[in-house]
């Protein structure tokens, strides 16, 4: 099964200076955005096996034409483009949540209570149910998983602070998002 990936990158004040000068020299650009995505492929490396068994590391893989090059979206050449995809991709791991939610209804509605726990523990609840709650509550408290589809390099989490959100939207010149294509 494969995914699109999102992974916030915030930069350095010098790839920002690099990239302000880098702007008429699309081969600089380039290795530039190849930087970006090495930071983004490295903070990331720890999650093998938990968020992926395989992915792209050079490039957006089967989503190439969407993200085409390095895969990455830089905020400050294209800013309106970076804020459309931040607030949709950082929302990915709630709506995951949610869609499982509603695909196991047993839970939907239900209280987390010692009966609750009791029927887990004994076995009583088909063997996908616990582990889709479990995955719940990993999505929402920002676990990075294959279901994520987001991962913040500045939070160390697939959940988006409130503080790097505001600060992203308001200046999306010191960030960039990088696209890869994940497979489980």
């Amino acid at each position: 099964m494969h995914a699109l990936h999102c992974l916030l990158v915030s930069l350095d004040k010098w790839q920002i200076d690099e990239m302000l000068a880098s702007q008429n020299n699309p081969q600089r650009l380039q290795e530039i955005e190849m930087r970006i995505r090495l930071v983004a492929m490295e903070a990331t490396s720890e999650y093998a096996d938990q968020a992926f068994d395989w992915r792209s590391e050079d490039d957006a893989g089967s989503w190439i034409d969407d993200f085409p090059g390095a895969g990455v979206v830089l905020g400050a050449k294209e800013s309106e483009r970076f804020k459309e995809l931040l607030a949709e991709y950082s929302q990915k791991p709630l709506k995951r949540a949610m869609v499982l939610m509603e695909k196991y209804d047993c839970y939907a509605g239900r209280i987390l209570n010692k009966s609750l726990l009791r029927e887990v523990w004994a076995n009583k609840k088909p063997w996908d149910e616990p582990w889709t709650l479990a995955t719940i509550f990993r999505l929402l408290i920002g676990d990075y998983l294959f279901e994520s589809q987001f991962y913040s390099v500045p939070d160390a989490s697939a959940k988006i602070s409130d503080g790097v959100f505001r600060d992203a939207m308001e200046h999306p010149e010191y960030y960039a998002l990088v696209f890869s294509d994940y497979h489980w």
